[in-house]
C-alpha cells in the first residue's frame, strides 16, 4: 500500500495522540480495499479501539484545532453508532469505536464494543473488512481472506451468507452495488442465500424502501453524488445480477397487477423476443451505446424508464389478436405501462418529480414508430420539455431491443433525423422547448373574457394551434379567443 505525502502526515499527527491515549487507531474499510487496488480515496473512516469515536475527536481537536460534528446514531438509516467529524490538514475524517451486532428479529442491532475481529466480522463484504492500523502501519486482514477476495474479485461475506443476509438483508442489494463497481464474482454461497425464500421475505419486512431507492439511485454526500447500482460503472452487470439474486421480479415487478411473467412471449410481427430479452437488449444499448447523461440521477431516470416501457405488454387485459388472426398486438399498452410504473416507483418512494419524468417516458416512448411531421415534434417537446433527447433516447434504444429491424427507415438513420429536426425547432423557438403564447389571461379580460373555465378552455385551444402554426401573432390569437367566448 502506498500513502501520499498527505497522509503520511494526517496519520503520523493521529498516531501521536493515540500512543498519549493508550488507543489503537485503524483505517477501515473502504479506504483501505480502494488504496489496495490503486485507487485515490478521500473517504477516510477511523475505527478506535480504547475510547469512543468521540472522545478520540475531542482530543484531535484539542490539538489541531477545528470543530467536531457528531452524526447520532440513526439505526433506521444504517447508522448504529455515534460517529464524530473533524477536518484535519483540510481532510474531513470520520472517528467511531469498534462494534459488534447483535440481531434479534429486526435489522436494527444491538450495537456493542468489539475486538477488530468482531468488528471485521460483522461487515459485508471481506474486501470491505480489512483494516490499515496506523499505530503499527500495517494491514490486518481478520477475515483472512480480504486480500486474497480483493485480488481475485470475489465477493464473499465474513460470515455465512444466509446469516449475513438474514441479520440485515440490504447488504444483498450492497453486495449487487460492490460487484458492479469493482467487478466481482459472488461466490455461489451468496447467489444460494439471496435466493433464499425467507431471506427475500426478511427483505420485504425489514428494509425500508428508502434505504432500497439509496442503494439503485445512490444519494447525495458532501463530496458529490454517491452512486447506486443502476448508475454506477456496470448497471448491466448489475441487473444480471439482480435476477440471479432472484430480487428482479421483488423491486421492479408491480404486485397483485395479475401480470405474466417478464419472459412472455410477444408473439407479435414487430418482435422477435420475448418481453424480458427485448427490455434487456435495449438497457444493453442505451447503456452501452448512448452518451451517458451528467446527472446520475437522469441515467437512472432512463434505465428504470426503459425497464418499465413495456410492463403493459404482461397485462393480458392489454393484449389483442392481430388481423392476421395468428400474432398479438397491444395496443395502448403504454397506458398500462405508465399505470405500472407509477405503482412500481411509488413503492420504492422514488421522488414525486422523478416519479413524473419517469412516467413520462414510459407512456410516450412508442412515438416515433412512424414518420412525424414538425407538429408533431412540437407536441412532443411541448409534453416532455427538457426531457426530449432522454425520451428519443429511451425509444433510440427501444427501437434496437430486437435481433432484426422491422421499421420502414433503419433506425440509426431515424433517430438521427429526429434528433437533427429537434434540434432545428428549438432553434426555430428562440431555444426553448415550449411555444411562447403570444397572448396573456390580461388580453383576455381586456377583451371580455373572464378568468375561469371558458379561458382555460381557450388557453387548450390556443396551446393546439400553436404547435402547427408557432409563429401565430397576436392578432391572430386574439381574433381565435373572440371566435370561441
Amino acid at each position: 500500500m502506498i500513502l501520499t505525502n498527505a497522509e503520511k502526515s494526517l496519520f503520523a499527527k493521529l498516531r501521536t495522540i493515540a500512543v498519549a491515549e493508550g488507543a489503537v487507531i485503524r483505517a477501515a474499510g473502504g479506504w483501505v480495499r480502494d488504496k489496495l487496488m490503486g485507487l485515490e480515496s478521500h473517504d477516510i473512516d477511523i475505527a478506535v479501539e480504547g475510547m469512543s469515536g468521540r472522545e478520540f475527536a475531542e482530543k484531535v481537536r484539542a490539538q489541531h484545532g477545528g470543530n467536531i460534528h457528531v452524526i447520532a446514531a440513526r439505526p433506521d438509516q444504517s447508522k448504529h453508532l455515534e460517529t464524530a467529524q473533524v477536518t484535519i490538514d483540510g481532510q474531513l475524517i470520520d472517528f467511531v469505536g469498534l462494534r459488534t451486532e447483535v440481531y434479534a428479529d429486526s435489522r436494527i442491532p444491538e450495537v456493542r464494543p468489539a475486538t477488530p475481529f468482531e468488528d471485521a466480522m460483522r461487515r459485508d463484504l471481506t474486501i470491505n473488512a480489512m483494516f490499515f492500523n496506523i499505530n503499527d502501519c500495517r494491514i490486518e486482514d481478520h477475515t483472512g481472506m480480504g486480500r486474497y477476495d480483493l485480488e481475485h474479485r470475489i465477493a464473499r461475506t465474513p460470515l455465512g451468507p444466509w446469516k449475513t443476509f438474514q441479520d440485515d438483508p440490504l447488504r444483498i442489494l450492497r453486495v449487487v452495488r460492490f460487484c458492479a463497481r469493482f467487478d466481482l464474482d459472488p461466490t455461489d454461497e451468496v447467489v444460494c442465500a439471496a435466493n433464499n425464500l425467507n431471506i427475500q421475505v426478511a427483505f420485504r419486512q425489514k428494509i425500508s424502501r428508502e434505504r432500497i431507492w439509496s442503494e439503485m439511485v445512490g444519494a447525495a454526500e458532501p463530496d458529490g453524488w454517491k452512486r447506486g447500482f443502476l448508475n454506477g460503472p456496470d448497471p448491466m452487470y448489475a441487473l444480471d445480477l439482480i435476477k440471479a439474486f432472484g430480487f428482479r421480479d421483488l423491486l421492479f415487478f408491480p404486485e397483485d397487477e395479475g401480470l405474466e411473467p417478464w419472459e412472455r412471449d410477444q408473439n407479435n410481427v414487430y418482435h422477435d423476443l420475448n418481453v424480458w430479452e427485448h427490455t434487456k437488449l435495449a438497457l444493453r444499448f442505451l447503456i452501452e451505446e448512448l452518451p451517458k447523461p451528467e446527472d446520475p440521477e437522469d441515467e437512472a431516470l432512463r434505465i428504470l424508464a426503459l425497464l418499465f416501457h413495456d410492463l403493459g405488454k404482461l397485462d393480458p387485459k392489454f393484449t389483442q389478436m392481430h388481423p392476421d388472426g395468428e400474432h398479438w398486438q397491444f395496443k395502448k399498452h403504454e397506458v398500462r405501462s405508465f399505470d405500472l410504473a407509477k405503482k412500481q416507483l411509488e413503492w420504492l418512494t422514488a421522488p414525486a418529480k422523478f416519479t413524473e419524468r419517469c412516467c413520462r417516458l414510459v407512456k410516450f416512448h412508442g412515438r416515433f414508430q412512424d414518420e412525424l411531421n414538425d407538429k408533431s415534434l412540437r407536441r412532443t417537446l411541448r409534453d416532455m420539455d427538457d426531457d426530449w433527447e432522454h425520451l428519443l433516447d429511451v425509444a433510440y434504444a427501444d427501437g434496437n431491443g430486437k435481433l432484426r429491424t422491422f421499421m420502414k427507415r433503419p433506425v440509426r438513420e431515424l433517430f438521427t433525423s429526429l434528433r437533427e429536426r429537434f434540434k432545428k425547432i428549438i432553434e426555430d423557438q428562440a431555444g426553448v422547448t415550449k411555444v411562447v403564447r403570444p397572448i396573456s389571461g390580461h388580453d383576455l379580460k381586456e377583451i371580455g373574457i373572464k378568468p375561469g373555465p371558458k379561458m382555460g378552455e381557450i388557453f387548450k385551444a390556443l396551446d393546439e394551434e400553436l404547435l402547427g402554426n408557432p409563429l401565430m401573432s397576436k392578432d391572430e390569437a386574439i381574433e381565435l379567443a373572440r371566435s370561441m367566448a
